[in-house]
């Protein structure tokens, strides 16, 4: 019973997170492909890591928790407008 209701905390994480996310980054690069591709990636990457995390016990909530909070990170990190903004930075 423990473990589904920690299998519900994550999956509110990863809803909570992707929707904040998708938010955020279409007033910053504008709604196109691209950000549907990394909205995509971010619940495809929240699947998997679901599954995992029923099927292996090892695996804690906190842990799969940080996973995915790092996994938006580094998705975040390739959206056009950090990608635009880290241009500009090294060519001057």
């Amino acid at each position: 019973m423990k473990r589904q209701h920690e299998t519900r905390m994550l999956l509110f994480l990863m809803t909570g997170t992707a929707i904040l996310f998708f938010a955020a980054a279409v007033p910053l690069s504008g709604f196109g492909f691209f950000l549907l591709a990394q909205v995509a990636g971010l619940v495809l990457g929240g699947i998997t890591l679901v599954s995992l995390f029923r099927r292996y016990r090892g695996l804690d909530l906190f842990s799969a928790a940080s996973i995915y909070v790092l996994y938006v990170l580094m998705i975040a990190l390739f959206s056009p407008g950090v990608v635009n903004a880290l241009a500009r930075y090294l060519t001057k």
